[in-house]
């Protein structure tokens, strides 16, 4: 996600219940390929790690959930009347890459390459 006017890449933690994690220390690169490297240690609570490098430059060096958690989501949910309850364990199981929640009436023109996704 990008955020502070549209020139600081983000985490959006919103689809699992989460604050965004944001900076403004960094602007993304525009015009040029761009290495940018996600890592995480996977937690449904706060002790999860969520660490953002953009061309070996570490912008986001911060703890916090980054998996859906069943009480969290159940608490959001039975706020608006609904009973439901996530099937657990939680897991992931696909990975989107790319303009996908694009808030622009614009075009977005965006060149992806040698993408890796490495479990351990």
């Amino acid at each position: 996600m990008m955020s502070g006017g549209n020139d600081y890449l983000s985490i959006e933690r919103g689809k699992i219940s989460g604050t965004t994690i944001q900076q403004t220390n960094f602007a993304f690169p525009r015009n040029q390929w761009v290495t940018v490297q996600w890592e995480m240690t996977m937690s449904d609570n706060e002790d999860g790690l969520n660490r953002l490098i953009i061309n070996g430059t570490e912008v986001i060096n911060q703890t916090g959930m980054n998996m859906p958690n069943a009480q969290v989501f159940e608490d959001v949910f039975l706020n608006q009347g609904i009973n439901f309850t996530l099937q657990e364990p939680t897991f992931y199981e696909r990975v989107q890459i790319g303009a996908t929640a694009n808030p622009s009436a614009g075009n977005i023109e965006l060149f992806v390459d040698d993408f890796s996704i490495l479990v351990e």
